[in-house]
């Protein structure tokens, strides 16, 4: 890892997180508030002095190009520094102490919205605004947002755009990273400025409706109410928001695509498609059991599940009305659809559809040739699709081995007297134990490098599990090594 690039990189990081404080300054000075100023002056005196240490440390220089391990510093340390500088602002201005700011900065820069403030209407709006901001930040990811200014990222920025994007796939629509990243911010922008005008329509003010279009588009779910959507009693809010909330939950690179090649993307779009279906059917039967066991009207019956709906499998949380006196029916499935979540590349949380799709189409394959072994598929042959990739036999079984560590291995690549090396035909290297052993010791010490595509034997392990790593160690193996040594 070169500590330089490094150091220079997350020092542009520090400065950015100082820039982002600066309209939350603005209006603090603006609404004469004399502890926000405070505060967010420090805040960003603070952020400059960072910047300053780590660029005398280091610095970028004309043909730097970033590593992988320079990336993973920088996506990890890169996050935990800006959470930690985030705190500033609530710790100076005396709102919370340290342990508080520390859980309210890191819930709004990791996006999951949660809050430790009691009473947040009697915040000043610049915290309030603060609170938004960040939550916006970490919704698409600061570092993405980062890769988005910065130019002079090198090869590294792969891995970086990968680790900050969400799902067992990572799209790419553009030979350069940076292009990904400025297609990706541009569209987050263009939701959230749409988003908040939509929102002035429907009758908030100027500051309420772009706090709330941050965290809608973020599903973050942030208010500037305690009550947040039930303070205002609006059904077109309502509906507005829900719409929203549902976009948010969808891929941005499917938005991105989109925009070059027309909106027909997004309804050919399998996990889209499928996520929207989901939404309806919970809708409908939430409806339905609001309408028969609460007396409900049918309009308020469709507006609540459909709002709540929403809110939950977006991860957003914005509540209209207590869905904790809802019938157990419909308790239950909005506890689904939370768990289930939006779409891989959203904002939304959960265990995306995409998981979901793969999930389902793995089961049926092993189902349908266990009960017609007949009619197996050979090695190779296609015999799932998604998202317009094939997944073949082959890659399904290593998917398999993956998780029980099987036997069967290809070419012998090495014999040694403490075990045995081998490598499958696509590129996989292990470690097994000696011949005399009586159960297998066998760990990966190589995932292969994905280059578009699925490509040789473990490719959807780089692709679907995202580098997880399993080591399946038997007792047996152990005791054998004790007794050599």
């Amino acid at each position: 890892m070169n500590m330089r690039i490094v150091s220079g990189l997350l020092g542009y990081l520090t400065l950015f997180t100082g820039a982002a404080m600066v309209p939350p300054l603005i209006l603090a000075a603006v609404a004469q508030e004399v502890d926000g100023v405070a505060a967010f002056l420090l805040s960003i005196f603070l952020c400059v002095a960072v910047t300053f240490e780590l660029e005398r440390f280091g610095g970028l220089q004309g043909k730097d190009n970033v590593g992988v391990r320079d990336g993973i510093a920088i996506t990890g340390l890169g996050w935990l520094m800006v959470s930690i500088l985030g705190t500033v602002p609530y710790l100076a201005g005396g709102y919370l102490n340290l342990v508080d700011s520390l859980v309210e900065s890191f819930a709004g820069f990791s996006g999951t919205g949660a809050t430790v403030f009691a009473d947040v209407e009697i915040l000043p709006r610049s915290i309030l605004l603060w609170r938004s901001l960040s939550n916006w930040v970490g919704g698409l990811g600061i570092v993405v947002i980062f890769m988005a200014i910065l130019s002079q990222l090198g090869r590294g920025a792969m891995f970086i755009l990968r680790a900050e994007t969400t799902g067992p796939t990572k799209d790419r629509q553009m030979p350069r990273i940076r292009d990904n990243a400025k297609a990706l911010f541009r569209i987050y922008v263009g939701l959230t400025a749409i988003c908040a005008a939509s929102y002035f329509a429907c009758g908030l003010d100027i500051f309420t409706a772009v706090n709330h279009a941050m965290t809608t588009i973020a599903t973050g779910g942030y208010g500037v109410y305690n009550s947040t959507v039930g303070e205002y009693g609006s059904a077109a809010l309502e509906y507005c928001m829900a719409f929203f909330m549902i976009v948010s939950s969808g891929s941005f690179a499917m938005y991105a695509v989109a925009v070059r090649q027309g909106v027909g993307v997004i309804f050919r779009n399998a996990e889209f498609k499928i996520y929207l279906w989901i939404v309806a059917v919970t809708s409908a039967i939430i409806a339905a059991d609001l309408f028969l066991e609460m007396n409900f009207s049918a309009e308020e019956s469709i507006r609540g599940a459909v709002f709540h709906v929403a809110s939950l499998s977006s991860t957003t949380g914005f509540v209209a009305y207590d869905f904790d006196t809802y019938p157990p029916l419909s308790k239950a499935c909005l506890m689904l659809t939370m768990f289930l979540g939006g779409c891989a590349g959203s904002t939304a949380g959960g265990l995306k559809v995409a998981r979901i799709i793969l999930l389902f189409k793995f089961v049926s394959s092993i189902v349908k040739q266990k009960l017609h072994p007949q009619l197996s598929l050979r090695r190779g042959e296609i015999f799932l699709r998604y998202r317009g990739n094939g997944y073949s036999v082959r890659v399904r079984d290593d998917v398999r081995r993956d998780w029980i560590c099987e036997q069967r291995f290809g070419e012998r690549v090495d014999n040694g007297e403490r075990g045995t090396r081998l490598r499958d035909t696509g590129g996989d290297e292990y470690l097994r134990a000696p011949a005399d052993a009586q159960q297998t010791f066998c760990v990966r010490v190589h995932v292969p490098q994905q280059a578009g595509g699925f490509h040789g034997t473990g490719a959807l392990y780089a692709n679907f599990l995202a580098q997880y790593q399993r080591l399946v160690i038997r007792e047996d193996f152990w005791k054998n090594e004790i007794a050599r040594a």
